[in-house]
């Protein structure tokens, strides 16, 4: 996505990117022509998903530990996982 942007001379300003702020300065990039409009879209909605992706990653399906014949077990781990949090 950075070399897009670069190369239609856009370049976020602020100091920390994938902030808030750098999420809402690109909600308003419009580039010159609507194929490339659609191909930044395209990464935006990609990184988005990817981002979801990984905080989800960490948090076990219950339906699945339930089933595990070492339920009990890897229930009173997550407990003391969170208990140490």
């Amino acid at each position: 996505m950075q070399g897009l942007l670069l190369r239609h001379g856009l370049q976020y300003s602020g100091k920390t990117p994938w902030s808030k702020a750098h999420w809402l300065w690109l909600a308003d990039v419009k580039l010159p022509q609507p194929a490339q409009q659609i191909v930044f879209q395209e990464y935006v909605d990609a990184i988005s998903e990817a981002r979801a992706r990984e905080e989800t990653a960490g948090q076990p399906d219950p339906n699945v530990i339930a089933a595990m014949a070492l339920a009990p077990v890897v229930q009173a781990m997550q407990a003391l996982r969170e208990s140490l949090w």
